[in-house]
């Protein structure tokens, strides 16, 4: 009985290959109808079958984790894509608001220069079109350029069409009559200009 316990006792995968036939029986059958040797080595196989079980379930596990983190990590990316195209499109609706504001400053300061009067408070109305305008530019709001430039019709809006001359060659920008805006590539405003033809 004590031999019996001894060869009862869980076997590694290496000491399953070395297995002799049971001591007791010789290869013999016992009274049970199979040899003791026969009873371990099923013993070794199911518990091998299921270690490889476990296994297989381990690695599905694991490539689903991973799956999982990659799936995680574009989330974020896109996040962040998702985030800054929101806060660009408030600051691009916010600076077409604030426009004609500064277009108002503007034509303040120029009629305010063309008359005699009203010195100091055109020194002020010029002060505070300035300080918007420098804010404005901090923040990512660009003029667009026109007065001289070639007619482009993705920039400027042609109202108006002027006498080319020698200031002034065909197919460019002669006058300005509303200023364009873009923030950070998008346009805001084209320029309304008038075309030397």
């Amino acid at each position: 009985m004590t031999e019996e316990k001894k060869e009862k006792k869980p076997l590694h995968e290496s000491e399953a290959a070395e297995l002799p036939p049971c001591a007791g029986c010789r290869g013999a059958e016992t009274d049970k109808g199979t040899c003791q040797g026969e009873i371990f080595e099923n013993d070794l196989a199911v518990a091998l079958h299921a270690l490889e079980k476990v296994r297989s379930e381990r690695d599905e596990y694991l490539e689903a984790a991973r799956r999982l983190q990659a799936d995680f990590e574009n989330y974020k990316k896109r996040n962040v894509n998702i985030r800054t195209d929101a806060y660009e499109d408030g600051m691009a609706h916010a600076l077409k608001n604030i426009l004609p504001v500064l277009d108002n400053l503007e034509r303040a300061v120029y009629n305010g220069s063309t008359q005699a009067e009203g010195g100091a408070l055109l020194e002020g109305i010029n002060l505070i079109y300035r300080q918007l305008a420098e804010a404005l530019q901090k923040i990512g709001l660009e003029e667009i350029p026109a007065l001289g430039e070639p007619f482009d019709h993705e920039l400027h809006h042609a109202v108006m069409q002027g006498e080319a001359g020698e200031e002034h060659k065909p197919g460019r920008v002669c006058e300005v009559l509303q200023k364009g805006y873009c923030f950070k590539g998008r346009i805001l405003r084209h320029s309304m200009v008038k075309v030397a033809q």
